[in-house]
């Protein structure tokens, strides 16, 4: 992970390190995402989305993106947010092929 942050009984921090694991479909396409994090106060983070819809978003020549809609479980709570899963447009479509066979 790269950014982000943890608003947690009205205190707001950046996340300082973790990890967003990507469970994919069978075309690929994001499924399931989980994300474990810390934040600068040493506040611990996890958190699993289902993925409830997906559009490509494609702004620039070498960006290919997977935004989609979550239905994300916290602390016991379901709420709703959003997750972009970028790759160059390249890459993605190796990997595409490659899962075709």
């Amino acid at each position: 992970m790269n950014t982000g942050f943890l608003m947690r009984d009205g205190v707001w921090a950046r996340v300082a390190s973790g990890t967003r694991s990507v469970h994919r479909d069978k075309r690929g396409r994001p499924a399931e995402i989980v994300i474990d994090a810390n934040d600068e106060l040493g506040r611990s983070l996890q958190s699993v989305g289902t993925v409830a819809s997906r559009q490509v978003f494609k702004t620039y020549p070498s960006m290919f993106c997977w935004k989609s809609l979550v239905e994300w479980e916290l602390d016991g709570n379901h709420c709703w947010g959003e997750d972009q899963d970028i790759w160059h447009p390249e890459r993605w479509r190796r990997y595409a092929l490659a899962l075709e066979g």
